[in-house]
């Protein structure tokens, strides 16, 4: 999306029910443009084909496995990325996988009309500010991570990863701000599996600007393993 998206957007919106179509098209008549109506992924694709889409919301019911592929296809097509956001009736380990999928943000009904706005506005600003860091940064890391706490694991997503550190979308319990903590990444693909030691640097303890709850992490004296593990991850795919 180009410029601030608090602006007129093109908006797609996929929702098989119209009572889903109009709950949704009336908070993206706060900042769309034009919106365009899709019953499934396969009519949202062709819409994509002809239209710049800036963003997509799409209602989100199980199965979440087709609404996966979509969001991998949109990713491998689209002329410029679009930011998609996800609304659903719950927050499940499932429906969190999404942001290992590469989604902007994840909003709960009722829908606070308010809050996806400005969640929108957000996502984007976040974007731009990473792109400011002093260390690139790969934004989709699609890696799995386990870190304990309290003698107690946890399971994640990874995000925004660097040699200066990550953010966690976490499923389970949350650190405690400054807390050292160490965590394993996983990158099945690349075949890289290895160990960070980090201090957390903010919590996030409940679902925000349609994020979901996590933390980040800033990393402390990282082995030249995972440095050079990490340089090679973000050169795949920098943000």
């Amino acid at each position: 999306m180009s410029g601030d998206p608090s602006s007129k957007s093109n908006v797609l919106i996929i929702a098989s029910e119209p009572s889903c179509r109009h709950e949704l098209s009336s908070v993206a008549g706060k900042f769309a443009q034009k919106m365009f109506f899709a019953g499934d992924g396969a009519e949202a694709l062709q819409i994509i084909e002809a239209v710049l889409v800036d963003v997509i919301l799409i209602e989100a019911t199980p199965p979440y496995a087709s609404i996966f592929q979509f969001i991998g296809t949109v990713k491998s097509r689209s002329r410029e990325a679009a930011a998609i956001f996800l609304v659903t009736d719950k927050a499940d380990a499932e429906v969190c996988e999404a942001f290992y999928e590469g989604i902007s943000g994840i909003f709960l009904r009722p829908i606070d009309q308010q809050e996806l706005v400005e969640g929108i506005v957000f996502s984007h600003a976040s974007e731009l500010g990473f792109q400011r860091r002093v260390h690139p940064r790969k934004s989709l890391v699609h890696s799995r991570v386990a870190f304990e706490i309290e003698s107690q694991t946890s399971h994640g997503f990874g995000a925004n990863l660097s040699v200066g550190g990550m953010s966690i979308n976490s499923i389970d319990v949350l650190p405690v701000l400054n807390q050292i903590i160490e965590v394993k990444l996983s990158f099945p693909d690349q075949n890289l599996f290895f160990s960070v030691n980090g201090t957390v640097r903010w919590v996030r303890s409940s679902f925000k600007f349609g994020k979901p709850k996590g933390f980040g992490i800033q990393f402390i004296d990282l082995a030249v393993e995972a440095r050079t593990a990490i340089e090679s991850l973000v050169r795949l795919n920098p943000l």
